[in-house]
């Protein structure tokens, strides 16, 4: 393979590789800070002062916390209606 072929190639691979993790996160039920992060957008430190003051709907076992994907998915959805409406 020449070099631009093989740039492509990898860059399509990488590109696959993304979509793929990205379909998995929508085939969870339950998310982690670190899959919410990625499911989401939303960084880490986000999460973290969002369920501290309870502005996102979580479930905390010890010190770890989860998300319900359903619960997070209808939270975005009202977020982003309020946004707009303002």
């Amino acid at each position: 393979m020449q070099g631009t072929d093989l740039l492509l190639t990898e860059a399509i691979l990488t590109e696959i590789r993304n979509l793929n993790e990205k379909l998995e996160l929508h085939n969870l039920k339950v998310l982690d800070v670190e899959k919410l992060s990625a499911y989401t957008g939303l960084s880490k430190d986000t999460i973290y002062k969002y369920t501290r003051n309870s502005q996102i709907p979580h479930s905390k076992r010890g010190k770890k916390l989860f998300f319900d994907r359903e619960a997070i998915d209808a939270w975005l959805l009202r977020k982003r209606y309020a946004e707009h409406t303002i």
